[in-house]
């Protein structure tokens, strides 16, 4: 049994992270062709779009993910009677965001060309939406092999449409354009993939248990939105009070982080649903499986640490060109504090699993404030390297919160 979990945990992660893998590549190929073909000054404005519209992706979750994925992994027989109601909820909030996201942009001064690019992303976060509701399944019946099949086929059309768009000269607006077509393609995908187990889904919406969902992910979705915040903060700052091409070199470099923080965040999507079910179950085990995770993640951390110390300023040099050189400093320092990262992940899923996430708007309330202020001071200053320094401190101050609300568990200590 043991032996089984450990094989399903390994596969269904690297099922994630080859997923992840096409994905990521593709978006790093996007910026490649609009580097080599349009220029920094039109990556930095490409940079500006996706920094604003990534945010609203964690809203439009909100921590529902997590508290289904928990009940459904308890009982699987509540798919066929809540799926679709939570596929309605989701599409719901997402159109919600992308009305406030619109309004948003009268109050902040970009360009109309970047405001026009903004508007069309937006519906990229009703596409995502669409795709994480499929992904609890994905979760629940541990098949994540599903999970990489929609992302490579959303990937491939990105990045072969891209590479023509910014090979003839075209701008942000047609990229960004392409970007929304290849996420619609990636949620229709999943849902096909998923049918057999949705295909006996009640049509009728239960709204008793959807305001039940709600108030139970509240907790938690108020922390993931403080931490989206927290995280995209340094970014939104560098946009309004530095160049464009300040926020380019701070973006590829961030992108390139995003790279390693899908390690554990893969991993212990596999570990949860498991961690869920033995979470209130007497023993050991809880304890031994998060230790463990610990253990494996800080090891990873450190290896990907050396990896990009070695190679990363080749790398960026190769593919990005001479230009981009700059993102390697903050690139540097963002991998050198991700051993923080990676502690912070299992920690965070096992207050969840323990029904703890209550705490979770306070620490990362902590966090926004914190990140808002360093980067206020330092970014004037120090411009985009002052973001990655922060970033890190943000991120071991959340840690210690967690592990101060570990400290208050009677049966698993920090």
């Amino acid at each position: 049994m043991l032996q089984m979990l450990k094989h399903t945990i390994v596969a269904n992660t690297i099922y994630q992270l080859l997923g992840k893998f096409i994905s990521v590549s593709a978006t790093l190929l996007v910026t490649v062709f609009i580097t080599r073909s349009l220029g920094v000054e039109t990556f930095g404005q490409f940079s500006i779009v996706i920094s604003y519209i990534a945010p609203f992706y964690v809203f439009a979750d909100f921590g529902i993910n997590a508290i289904v994925a928990r009940q459904f992994s308890k009982d699987g027989l509540l798919i066929a009677n809540y799926f679709k109601s939570i596929l309605f909820l989701r599409i719901t909030i997402s159109i919600a965001l992308i009305a406030v996201g619109i309004l948003l942009l009268i109050f902040i001064p970009y360009t109309p060309q970047v405001k026009l690019s903004i508007t069309i992303g937006l519906l990229t976060v009703l596409a995502q939406a669409i795709f994480n509701t499929s992904q609890i399944i994905f979760q629940v019946k541990s098949r994540y092999k599903l999970f990489a099949v929609s992302q490579i086929v959303g990937s491939l059309f990105l990045v072969l449409t891209t590479f023509f768009l910014a090979k003839y000269g075209f701008g942000v607006f047609y990229i960004i354009f392409t970007f929304v077509l290849s996420n619609i393609l990636t949620s229709i995908v999943s849902l096909f993939v998923i049918r057999k187990d949705t295909k006996s889904a009640i049509s009728i919406i239960d709204k008793k248990y959807l305001k039940e969902i709600l108030i139970l992910s509240a907790p938690l979705g108020i922390s993931l939105v403080l931490n989206t915040l927290m995280v995209n903060a340094d970014r939104f700052l560098l946009s309004v009070m530095t160049t464009s091409a300040s926020v380019g070199s701070y973006f590829l470099a961030y992108k390139l982080f995003e790279i390693l923080l899908v390690i554990p965040t893969f991993f212990m999507n596999s570990v949860y649903p498991y961690m869920a079910r033995i979470a209130d179950k007497p023993g050991n085990s809880f304890k031994d499986i998060l230790a463990k995770s610990v253990l494996i993640l800080t090891a990873l951390s450190l290896m990907a640490t050396l990896g990009t110390i070695i190679f990363g300023k080749t790398i960026i040099s190769l593919i990005w060109g001479e230009g981009m050189v700059g993102s390697y400093q903050p690139l540097i320092i963002l991998t050198a504090g991700s051993v923080i990262f990676f502690i912070t992940s299992p920690l965070s899923w096992a207050l969840i699993a323990k029904d703890r996430q209550k705490t979770f708007p306070m620490i990362y309330g902590i966090g926004l404030l914190f990140n808002v202020i360093a980067n206020w001071i330092l970014i004037p200053r120090y411009n985009f390297i002052a973001c990655a320094y922060t970033t890190v401190a943000t991120e071991f101050l959340v840690l210690l919160l967690l592990l101060f609300q570990f400290s208050k568990l009677n049966r698993v200590s920090p």
